[in-house]
C-alpha cells in the first residue's frame, strides 16, 4: 500500500471531506481501496520502535568475557598506536613472473628484500638503493620457490613447490653472493608452509605438507630430521612460538573449526590441546582457519590471529595460547575467543588470506594487518573492532606480503612491488 493511500484514509476517517476531495484531485487518482492498517497505527509503530530501539542501544548481545580473558585483553591490547607504514614505494616494476614468496631481512641495517617468482626466478633487492643484486633463474632448478624463510642471521631455507628444501648461504659486501649448501626431500609433493624459530641456540624448521604431515628438523650447515606427526586431515597454516620454555606450534586444518596446539618435548610432537573458534557445542561449521599468526611479547601470554573461511567477507578471531598439556584424552578449550570481528576484506572459497600482527607498542598487541583478495591493505583496530585504516596501491590481489619492523612489502598480481614504510 502506497503513502498516499495512508494519507487519503486518514482524512476520511478524520472527518476533511474538502482536503481530501484537493487531495484526490491534485493526485489525479480515486481512493478506493482501504490500507489494512491505519496511518495512526503505523505512526505509534514507529514511535515505540524507536523508544524500544532507544532503551537496547548499549546491550552487549555477545557472550561476556570471563575474568581470566578480560584482564588478557585489558592488559595486552591497545588500540591501534601510529606511526606506522602508510606511505608506498615503488620497488620494482620489471618482475619477470608473478611474485610466489618474499622474505626481508636486515644486512647490518641493509634492508634485503627476497624474491620468488612464478617463473622460477630468484630477486634479491637492497631497498635502500631500489639495487638488483640478484636475478637468478632456476636457482633451485626447474621449480618454483614457495616458501622463503629465515634460518639465521645468513642462511635461508627455500621450499619448493616439489617437496624439497634448500639450505642457503648468503653475504653482501662489496658483492652480493648465495649459494645452495644442502637440499633435502622433506614432503613428496608441495609444502603449505614453512616456519622457523630459535630455541636454545639450535634452529628449528617447521615444514606443513600436501601429504598431512608436519616435519621438523635442525639446521646449521645441513637439515637434520627430528621427527614428524601425520595430522588426520589437510592442514591449512600454522605458526610458531616459544612459550613456558618449550617450543609450540597452532595448527589450522581444513574442514573443522578447532586449532591442533602441539609442543616439542624433546624429539617428539605431541597434540597438548585444541582449541574452539565456534563456540558453540560442536566442531565441524562452515569455516576453517586459512591462515595463523602468532605474536609473542616479553610479558603475558601469545595470541593467535586466525583468518577464516568466511565468505564473503573474511572475518578475524584472536585467541590466547595457554600453557596447557594433555593428560590421557586431548582436551578442547573452550570460549576462548577474546575477539571475532569482520575485516570487510572480500574473499571466496579459493581465496587465501594473510594476516599479520602489527608490529607491538608499548609491549602491548595493537593491531593485525590483513591484506586482501581486491589488493586492500587493512589496519584492524582490536579495541575499536573496526577497520582504523585501509589503503590500494595494487591493481588486483595481492599474492605476497612480508614485513620487517615499520616496513611492509606487498607484491600484487599486476607484477608490482612496493615497500610501505
Amino acid at each position: 500500500m502506497n503513502i498516499e493511500t495512508h494519507i487519503a484514509q486518514f482524512l476520511k476517517e478524520n472527518n476533511y471531506p474538502e482536503t481530501l476531495k484537493a487531495f484526490e484531485r491534485e493526485y489525479g487518482k480515486p481512493f478506493s481501496v482501504s490500507p489494512n492498517e491505519s496511518l495512526q497505527s503505523i505512526i505509534e509503530d514507529r514511535y515505540n520502535y524507536k523508544a524500544l530501539n532507544a532503551q537496547t542501544k548499549d546491550l552487549e548481545l555477545s557472550t561476556p568475557l570471563n575474568d581470566e580473558l578480560n584482564a588478557i585483553l585489558n592488559n595486552q591490547v591497545n588500540e591501534w598506536a601510529v606511526p606506522y607504514p602508510k606511505d608506498p614505494k615503488l620497488v620494482t616494476d620489471s618482475i619477470d613472473g608473478l611474485v610466489i614468496s618474499s622474505c626481508l631481512v636486515f644486512n647490518e641495517n641493509t634492508p634485503i628484500l627476497f624474491l620468488g617468482t612464478s617463473k622460477t626466478k630468484l630477486y634479491v633487492i637492497n631497498l635502500s638503493s631500489n639495487e638488483v643484486l640478484l636475478e637468478s633463474t632456476g636457482f633451485i632448478g626447474k621449480c618454483v620457490i614457495k616458501n622463503i624463510t629465515i634460518a639465521s642471521d645468513n642462511k635461508l631455507v627455500l621450499s619448493g613447490m616439489n617437496g624439497k628444501l634448500h639450505l642457503c648461504e648468503y653475504s653482501y659486501g662489496e658483492t652480493f653472493e648465495i649459494k645452495s649448501i644442502d637440499e633435502l626431500q622433506a614432503h613428496p609433493r608441495l609444502i603449505v608452509d614453512t616456519k622457523s624459530i630459535q630455541f636454545n641456540n639450535d634452529t628449528y624448521v617447521f615444514t606443513l605438507g600436501w601429504d598431512f604431515t608436519l616435519k621438523v628438523f635442525t639446521v646449521r650447515d645441513r637439515f637434520t630430521p627430528i621427527t614428524q606427526y601425520k595430522l588426520s586431515t589437510q592442514g591449512t597454516s600454522f605458526d610458531v612460538t616459544v612459550f613456558a620454555d618449550k617450543i609450540t606450534l597452532v595448527v589450522g586444518l581444513n574442514e573443522t573449526t578447532l586449532l591442533s596446539v602441539f609442543h616439542l618435548i624433546e624429539t617428539d610432537l605431541v597434540l597438548s590441546y585444541k582449541i574452539s573458534l565456534n563456540d558453540a557445542q560442536f566442531t565441524l561449521s562452515t569455516f576453517s582457519p586459512r591462515c595463523i599468526s602468532i605474536q609473542s611479547l616479553p610479558s603475558g601470554v601469545p595470541l593467535i590471529a586466525v583468518a577464516t573461511s568466511h565468505e564473503p567477507y573474511m572475518r578475524l578471531i584472536i585467541v590466547p595460547l595457554k600453557d596447557s598439556t594433555a593428560k590421557g584424552s586431548v582436551p578442547i578449550e573452550r570460549d576462548q575467543i577474546l575477539k571475532n570481528l569482520s575485516t570487510l576484506s572480500p574473499q571466496d572459497k579459493y581465496s587465501q588470506p594473510i594476516i599479520r600482527w602489527k608490529s607491538s607498542s608499548n609491549s602491548k598487541n595493537n593491531g593485525v594487518w590483513v591484506v586482501g583478495e581486491d589488493g586492500t591493505i587493512r589496519g584492524i583496530d582490536l579495541i575499536q573492532e573496526r577497520v582504523i585504516t585501509n589503503y590500494q596501491k595494487h591493481d588486483g590481489r595481492i599474492k605476497s606480503f612480508t614485513l620487517a619492523g615499520d616496513r611492509l612489502i606487498t607484491c600484487g598480481t599486476d607484477k608490482l612491488v612496493y615497500q610501505w614504510v
